[in-house]
């Protein structure tokens, strides 16, 4: 299924995008994490869910050296864990009932 979606507002920061989605402006794609309490509360309702997939790819860049040093590794691996998960983890999201109005 693809959507399409324009308007007159565009943003890249996934905040500025949920802060635009809860004054009313539109829809937008956020990461899931930055919308639990919104979407619990109403604020902000899930648009077609676990329909999204955004294809993003994610590159951890290092020194090239023989042994990387642990610290490095580790967020590395915890990149992995966390980036491993489905793409339901990115939710578009809409205004809900309790919206706020923007002024004018």
């Amino acid at each position: 299924m693809e959507v399409e979606v324009s308007g007159p507002v565009r943003a890249d920061n996934p905040l500025r995008v949920k802060g635009l989605v809860a004054d009313g402006l539109g829809v937008g794609l956020v990461p899931r994490m930055l919308l639990e309490r919104d979407l619990a509360e109403g604020r902000l309702v899930e648009l077609l869910p676990g329909a999204v997939d955004a294809g993003w790819s994610v590159w951890a860049v290092t020194h090239q050296r023989r042994r990387r040093p642990e610290r490095a590794r580790v967020f590395i691996e915890h990149l992995k864990r966390a980036l491993a998960q489905p793409a339901s983890t990115l939710t578009l999201a809409s205004p809900g009932q309790g919206r706020r109005e923007v002024a004018s």
